[in-house]
This record gives C-alpha cells, structure tokens and sequence, in this order.
C-alpha cells in the first residue's frame, strides 16, 4: 500500500506538470480531530496537510495547545472545516442562523489561533423543503430557492468580512442541494479576494453538475465517491465518479491543485491513496 502522500504528490506533479498538495480531513473522528491525527500518524500514514472537520462545537482552551503540539511535533499545515451540524447558514429563522453563523465565526478564530489557511464552509440547506412531508396544505410554509440562496448569501459576506488576517481565506463548497451549480456559487460568493470556491466532487455527483462546476476553474477539492443519489463519502473507485476524467481537466489550468481526501475510515483513506496511485499509473500508460 502507498502511504507516502509526498511521493503521490511528485507522481501527480510529474504527470500534470503542477503542483498537487493533497490532504486528508479528520472526518474518520469528527467528534476528536486530534485522535484522527495520532491514528493517521500510527498508521503509517505520512500527513502534511490536515483539514479539521469539526462536527460538534468548536472548543478552545487545552484543546487548541494540543493541536498545535501536533503542528509542530509532524510538521503539520492546518485548515478547518466549520462544524458539519451547525452548518445552516441559509436557514428561515434568523435566530437559528445567527447561532450557526457564530459557530462559523468561532471555527475561523480556531483557523487563526491555529495558523490555518482557509476555512471551509457549507452555503447552508433548504430546510423547510427537506423537513416538510410532499402535503399541499404545507406548500404555503415552504420558501422560494431564491430566498435560501440570498440567506446564505448575506450570511458568507458577513463571515469574510469577519476574516481577521490577509492571508487567511474563506471556502465556500457546494453542496447537493444549495451552490450545487456555476450560477448559484457566483451568486453566493461575495466580490473579494479572500472568498473562493473550493468544489467537493462528492457532492457535485449527485444534482450531476460535475462539469457545470469545472468550468469555473477551481484548484481546491474535496474527494469522496457515491453512486449518484447519496451523500456517502465512500472511498475512490467504490462510486461511478470517473475521477481519471476528471484529473485531466482540472490538471489543463492553473498551476496548484489541493486535493482533501474527505473519508470516514481510516481504511477508506489508505484504499483512496493507493487507487489514486493506480489512477495516475494507468493515466501514464495511455
């Protein structure tokens, strides 16, 4: 099995002729980034660049020394990814969206204490459509596509303008229901240079608005698979994303790609890393 993520990197390099940075998140343990962080490391597996998916609140106090003792002691780079059940930033009730935009504030002051380089935030869900049953007499409550998006508009602006340094910036991904295409994530992203797109594949593959996407241009990913209709997270080649096709076209733009393997298992990251070998390896016989 190939661990050595620096290897994989100079093997994409060497075929794309760029620079590939890749990461993996701390989803295998969204409840306890720094127990991640040591299972990766006894692992064998060679991290350089950690994306901290938080999926309850954000702590502070003894928590954040001992993630910065991991920084230091595996020579670590950090960014974050805001608390995956306080997400809601398009939500209807300005009070519940006031909670998840301050928990979205607290994920960026963790970002700067840390020395992060970005943070990662969903645009937010269309909570009444998805909550409420198919009932006629329920249509009255449900809100307009258009109402979610400037929602979650207001709310990212909000988040930059929070921002506390230059070089740290602001991710917005999209998702299957909310920025799942090119029009919906311009509207979404305010016109500044610190607010960008960072496109997670996974997701894309669902509305099937991979390509719509791509024509954007982005040079930061998130990689997960699925069939199609879940958000599963399941490793590379367990989904029908054709992920060879779509290195190809991310690889004739720019000169940086960074790649976060976005995975529940530890086992899913280690079979990600070596099917990303073979994927570059078959790429090179063609």
């Amino acid at each position: 099995m190939t661990q050595d993520i620096a290897k994989i990197e100079q093997l994409a390099g060497d075929r794309f002729g760029q620079e590939w940075e890749i990461g993996i998140s701390t989803l295998t343990y969204p409840h306890d980034p720094v127990k991640a962080i040591e299972e990766f490391v006894e692992a064998g597996v060679s991290i350089h660049h950690i994306e901290l998916a938080l999926g309850r609140r954000v702590k502070f106090g003894g928590y954040i020394e001992t993630l910065l003792e991991q920084k230091e002691r595996y020579d670590l780079k950090f960014s974050v990814h805001v608390p995956f059940l306080y997400d809601d930033l398009a939500h209807p009730h300005p009070e519940i969206r006031k909670v998840n935009l301050s928990e979205a504030q607290k994920a960026i002051e963790l970002a700067n204490r840390l020395g992060a380089s970005w943070v990662v935030v969903h645009p937010g869900h269309l909570f009444l459509e998805d909550s409420l049953p198919p009932v006629d007499a329920l249509e009255s409550l449900q809100e307009t596509r258009e109402f979610y998006l400037e929602n979650a508009s207001s709310s990212i602006t909000e988040l930059a303008d929070y921002l506390p340094r230059q070089d740290i910036e602001l991710r917005i991904e999209n998702l299957p229901s909310l920025g799942k295409n090119k029009k919906e994530i311009r509207q979404l992203i305010p016109n500044n240079s610190r607010t960008l797109f960072l496109m997670d594949l996974g997701h894309a593959n669902i509305p099937e608005t991979t390509s719509n996407l791509l024509t954007l241009e982005p040079d930061h990913f998130h990689l997960h698979d699925n069939g199609g209709k879940e958000d599963r997270h399941m490793k590379l080649g367990a989904g029908n994303i054709d992920f060879s096709k779509i290195f190809k076209t991310i690889s004739t733009y720019g000169d940086k790609k960074v790649i976060i393997l976005e995975l529940y298992r530890l086992s899913d990251v280690k079979e990600s890393l070596e099917y990303f070998v073979e994927i570059l390896e078959e790429m090179d016989r063609e």
